[in-house]
């Protein structure tokens, strides 16, 4: 939901269509912290058995996201709009992974936080910062677009 979708378009300074409420702060796990946590818990005896939790940064809401990665491009200010749930609706008809998306919509329309506070204490793994978050989504997504066309 902050990937590709998002980025994308706040970096050519289009209007960004998102899942869910654009200011409902979630907790959201880097990639690298997943990969972090599964390896950890995978090392130790004593995860065996039970869940953990991705130690997250901060609660950010997608506008606080989209913010920050328009000012760490020199983008202007992004704007997003909330897919409608009639278009999700039309979708989950069709797709089985829009299906549960929209069954799941109140997890983006609600604040949705969590506390890997104890797989930090336990496993030793901790949240990357949103800046190194930030700066890594607009490098990848700088690195995604076609370079432009030269005109002679």
């Amino acid at each position: 939901h902050a990937g590709r979708r998002l980025v994308a378009p706040v970096l050519k300074g289009r209007t960004a269509s998102v899942f869910g409420q654009p200011d409902a702060p979630h907790s959201w796990a880097a990639v690298g912290d997943i990969a972090a946590t599964v390896t950890a818990a995978l090392g130790s005896d004593q995860a065996w058995g039970r869940p953990w939790v991705v130690p997250t940064a901060e609660p950010r809401s997608l506008r606080e996201i989209a913010s920050a990665i328009a000012l760490a491009a020199g983008a202007p200010e992004p704007r997003l709009k909330r897919m409608p749930d009639a278009l999700l609706l039309a979708g989950a008809i069709f797709s089985p992974m829009v299906r549960e998306l929209f069954e799941m919509r109140s997890q983006h329309d609600e604040p949705f936080l969590c506390d890997g506070a104890e797989t930090t204490e336990l496993l030793g793994v901790s949240a990357t910062p949103w800046s190194e978050i930030i700066d890594a989504m607009v490098t990848a997504a700088r690195a995604s677009q076609p370079a432009p066309a030269a005109r002679v």
